[in-house]
């Protein structure tokens, strides 16, 4: 008798064990299916802003007059070339070509731009774009996993570096 009234308390819990590993199962499945979410939002994200610093860098490279502007901008190409590249590696996959459509608009209108108008018009979408890049990267750091969170993490200076040279050479032109 006592072994059939054991037996009838611990079948709930023989009956829910398997169920239970696998809502266990699909929480995990879930989890790694929003992290490769992230992760895919954030190599996307990540390789069109590169993309767009280095060809408006370029375009400030032989469009401006102002040496400030010149060196900022070969220094964009520099450390954003690399930046992708280690994005690349850390993503083990080829990167989305090209910037995406609001950048490519942007780009655009640069393409008519000349002189101080294209300086400024340059200097104000590097900063405004740093900043939103610094954010990305600071969650990606925080919620992220593995090699990408790790690369969002060790970028982050250097994207605080380019924001605060932008901002000195936007001082410098009076924009600030």
């Amino acid at each position: 008798m006592k072994l059939i009234q054991m037996m009838a308390l611990a079948a709930p819990l023989v009956l829910a064990t398997p169920a239970l590993a696998d809502h266990h199962k699909s929480k995990d499945k879930m989890a790694m299916s929003a992290e490769m979410d992230m992760n895919k939002m954030f190599v996307k994200a990540a390789a069109h802003s590169g993309h767009f610093e280095i060809e408006s860098s370029r375009m400030a490279m032989e469009m401006s007059g102002n040496q400030d502007v010149q060196d900022f901008a070969q220094m964009m190409v520099r450390d954003h070339t690399r930046v992708s590249q280690q994005l690349k590696e850390a993503a083990g996959m080829d990167l989305p070509m090209g910037a995406g459509p609001g950048q490519e608009l942007i780009l655009a209108s640069l393409e008519g731009m000349e002189g101080d108008a294209f300086d400024r018009a340059y200097i104000e979408n590097q900063i405004v774009g740093h900043k939103m890049t610094i954010a990305f990267f600071e969650k990606m750091a925080m919620s992220g996993e593995g090699e990408l969170a790790l690369l969002a993490d060790q970028t982050i200076p250097t994207l605080r570096e380019h924001l605060t040279r932008a901002e000195e050479i936007a001082s410098e032109m009076g924009m600030m």
